[in-house]
């Protein structure tokens, strides 16, 4: 495969963009782990491209961490649902303790509003709130992240010259688009502060620019398979 994608401008905006919010989030005291992770791979990535010798490399750790991603994320949807089922099912004891709560302690003085004239209502709506997060995370999850993985494993197959054509290039491409518009719509609302929303915008832009990049990679960016095989990954 061409090394020319890997050194375009519009990988190099990508992983200045993915950086810097990156580092922004690190400044306003909210890092994202995966955030730095995918930074560090992207720059892998773009240094080994700009080397005429060598094969691409930080494709393999890029495959890592979207993998450990669609792990991580799956466990907390897991987490999340079981934690909004045991709200919903809160005992009569639980409402007590909250009811004490927002006698004594200030913070607490909206539950002891809200909590007399709802009762146990009050949690199930909050757990059911929770779940339905929960379930919208683990469909992203599944029609994205895992997609995300498979594109990219197969593009470091493709590099090693195991394979010869990409998938789920396409349903990727749509969705970071989708989510890019999506977060440049609402990052006023999901930003904490200047820096944050700085972040945000710069996150957005870079999926945006991501899904321009993966619509450039075509058939006619990897080297053709003498043989017409492919690989065994994908038969």
């Amino acid at each position: 495969m061409n090394k020319h994608l890997f050194r375009q401008s519009l990988f190099l905006a990508i992983t200045i963009l993915t950086s810097a919010a990156a580092l922004l989030r690190i400044l306003d005291f909210s890092p994202s782990l995966f955030g730095i992770l995918f930074s560090i791979a992207l720059w892998i990535i773009y240094i080994s491209s700009k080397k005429d010798a060598g094969d691409i490399e930080g494709l393999a750790f890029l495959c890592g961490v979207v993998k450990a991603l669609y792990i991580v994320v799956w466990v907390l949807v897991v987490l999340a649902a079981v934690i909004a089922l045991l709200l919903m099912f809160v005992p009569q004891s639980m409402y007590s303790v909250f009811m004490q709560y927002g006698s004594f302690y200030p913070y607490y003085s909206d539950f002891y509003t809200i909590l007399p004239a709802t009762g146990n209502t009050f949690f199930i709506w909050i757990g059911a709130a929770i779940l339905i997060l929960s379930a919208a995370a683990g469909v992203v999850n599944c029609l994205f992240v895992k997609k995300l993985y498979a594109m990219v494993r197969s593009l470091r197959s493709c590099i090693e010259g195991k394979s010869y054509s990409l998938v789920q290039a396409e349903p990727v491409r749509k969705w970071l688009l989708v989510l890019g518009i999506l977060l440049a719509c609402a990052f006023w609302a999901l930003s904490s502060g200047r820096i944050d929303a700085v972040a945000t915008v710069c996150s957005s832009v870079a999926m945006i620019l991501s899904s321009v990049w993966i619509g450039n990679l075509s058939e006619s960016s990897f080297d053709s398979d003498p043989y017409g095989k492919r690989s065994e990954w994908y038969s």
